[in-house]
């Protein structure tokens, strides 16, 4: 159930349901995974491709129902968001010349720099819990200990500077 549903926290929902970890558990054990069309997987014990399709192709990662439901979904990183960004208004050089954009300190600036993780778990604690209604719920949501106010401030500050 840990790699199962780390791999659901980073890339599907905060706060899987037992159901879907165990769906995914049993495909990481397995290493089959049926949609009920397609099989994926090999059979072997940890096979990637079973588990990875029980991650993505499950009812609760596909499900628009869910998106009313405010404790399904997850927040997004901020270095995620401004690569996002990058992508979407089509960021290239005056010349087009390819290059690579240096994203220095900001580590400093949003919480996060790429390739400076301080755990090899990533920037934030996977059962992180903020302080108001994420906590009343017993909820989590990880992405959320980037939040705090200078990191946003200068988050936001920075984006509308583009």
């Amino acid at each position: 159930p840990f790699i199962a549903t780390r791999l659901i926290q980073h890339l599907v929902t905060s706060n899987p349901s037992p159901r879907y970890v165990g769906d995914v558990a049993e495909a990481f054990r397995t290493g089959t995974y049926s949609d009920g069309v397609n099989t994926f997987g090999t059979g072997t014990y940890g096979d990637l491709e079973a588990t990875v399709a029980a991650v993505f192709l499950d009812d609760e990662a596909r499900s628009t129902t869910l998106d009313a439901d405010v404790t399904h979904g997850r927040a997004r990183e901020p270095l995620l968001k401004l690569i996002h960004f990058f992508r979407a208004m089509e960021l290239d050089t005056e010349d087009r010349r390819s290059r690579e954009v240096d994203l220095i300190y900001l580590k400093d600036k949003i919480g996060q720099e790429s390739h400076y993780a301080p755990s090899v778990f990533s920037f934030f604690l996977a059962e992180y819990q903020p302080i108001g209604p994420v906590l009343d719920m017993n909820l989590v949501a990880p992405e959320a200990q980037l939040f705090d106010a200078p990191k946003l401030i200068g988050f936001l500050n920075g984006m509308t500077n583009l």
